[in-house]
């Protein structure tokens, strides 16, 4: 079962509270329900409570304090399941790719905690819903806020939910039985299996859970590999439009807590640098551009930055390539120049700042969506390259167009010594999926 420990090292560092996101995930049964909307929400609630009983701080909500922010909770509170019943066919919701942006009020939790303000205080750790659709067929969402669990920590606790229902079928990764689908997090539940068998052989132990934590030792630096058979299952996947989120918003959420992790300890002047958050812009882009990603400006009120490059896959590579080992002076001027003429010097802005650039990168093509607002930042793509941002640092994360991905940070040695020191940053600095 689960157990308080799963939540020990996610703590919580100043400001974080501004990325208000669950990473969560949804089950939609391919088969009817074979029992009423009613007697399966009594099971999946019979679920939660046991779980909440063995691990109470599910039943919180999140407070804030000043900077500080924590979860309240007592053995007493409960979790309700909330039964959401929806017009929508479980045909017309897969015929759309199970479409985010089409089923809003299946997917509505995440514009509810887009807002960056005011503060989370009594915002709840879980939610667990039960969609009813209308020709019989049922979905369960189960979703943990970021603050507090990962994707990993939030499989187990609907595991450990449908384990205690006593006879509700399983929130499992078996495609044959259900479709899997993640609310923030599409694809990884095909990865996690694979995952789990890399981290139990860092620690030597094959009985361990996917929640035990690695020693620090082994994993400094190392990067992660996925198998070929789940990048193969990967890549049979339909994408999930979404522009409220990535669909590898954890991703995004690993990127925010280690930009967050590498300000704490470099320290900056600017009483705004931990103003920045990610937002995914992907829908801003042109179906015929590759967008490359955002630069977030550590700045309330500046514009997003957007990457976009209009050539294949192996032309992108070779730009990481180039940035990872740094760019040339000459370089760097050379991409300047070819900035659309009237764009802003973003160069020159964050020249300006010593605050660090965070970037997100995901080669996938999306239809534009337009006049679309996130986050109160409504402004089309800008056609800049990536390498004519000379940042104080830079973090990004490359979609290898197979569900791996990569997280990776460039940094100046006098930054990076400072760095050193912070298992918890060396882990997020480089993580493949």
């Amino acid at each position: 079962m689960l157990g308080e420990q799963a939540f020990a090292e996610l703590d919580l560092l100043p400001f974080e509270k501004f990325f208000r996101a669950y990473i969560g995930f949804h089950w939609f049964y391919a088969t009817e329900a074979s029992r009423s909307a009613t007697e399966m929400c009594a099971k999946l609630q019979d679920g939660v409570d046991r779980t909440i009983e063995a691990t109470p701080v599910l039943s919180g909500v999140l407070k804030e304090d000043g900077e500080r922010v924590y979860v309240s909770y007592n053995k007493d509170t409960k979790v309700k399941v909330q039964l959401i019943r929806l017009s929508h066919t479980y045909k017309e919701i897969s015929k759309r790719r199970f479409d985010q942006n089409a089923f809003k009020q299946l997917f509505m939790d995440q514009q509810m905690l887009l807002s960056a303000m005011p503060g989370i205080t009594n915002v709840p750790v879980l939610q667990v819903q039960l969609f009813w659709l209308q020709d019989n067929h049922w979905a369960v969402g189960v979703l943990c806020h970021h603050v507090l669990a990962d994707a990993f920590a939030t499989l187990q606790v609907a595991q450990s939910i449908t384990n205690a229902s006593r006879g509700l079928d399983p929130l499992c990764l078996d495609a044959d039985r259900n479709v899997v689908k993640g609310a923030l997090l599409a694809q990884a539940p095909h990865v996690i299996p694979t995952i789990k068998h890399v981290r139990e052989t860092f620690n030597g132990n094959q009985n361990n859970g996917i929640l035990d934590q690695v020693p620090r030792s082994q994993t400094r630096r190392r990067q992660i590999h996925i198998a070929r058979d789940a990048i193969s299952r990967l890549k049979s996947l339909p994408p999930v439009p979404n522009h409220y989120y990535s669909t590898n918003s954890l991703v995004m959420a690993l990127m925010w807590r280690a930009w967050t992790r590498m300000l704490v300890c470099r320290g900056s002047k600017s009483e705004h640098t931990y103003m920045g958050w990610p937002i995914d812009m992907r829908s801003h882009v042109p179906s015929t551009s590759r967008y490359l990603g955002n630069l977030f400006l550590p700045y309330m009120g500046h514009a997003t930055k957007h990457f976009v490059l209009d050539c294949p896959l192996s032309q992108v590579a070779q730009h990481v390539a180039q940035l990872t080992k740094g760019a040339s002076v000459a370089q760097l001027r050379a991409f300047e120049d070819s900035v659309r003429e009237g764009e802003p010097d973003v160069r020159g802005i964050l020249e300006q700042s010593d605050s660090p650039a965070l970037s997100f990168s995901n080669m996938t093509q999306l239809q534009l969506h337009e006049d679309i607002n996130v986050a109160g930042i409504g402004n089309s793509a800008a056609s800049v390259q990536m390498l004519a941002i000379d940042a104080p640092m830079m973090m990004f994360a490359i979609n290898d167009g197979a569900g791996g991905m990569l997280i990776n940070v460039v940094l100046p040695d006098h930054i990076a010594s400072a760095l050193a020191a912070d298992a918890e940053f060396a882990d997020y600095a480089e993580l493949v999926y």
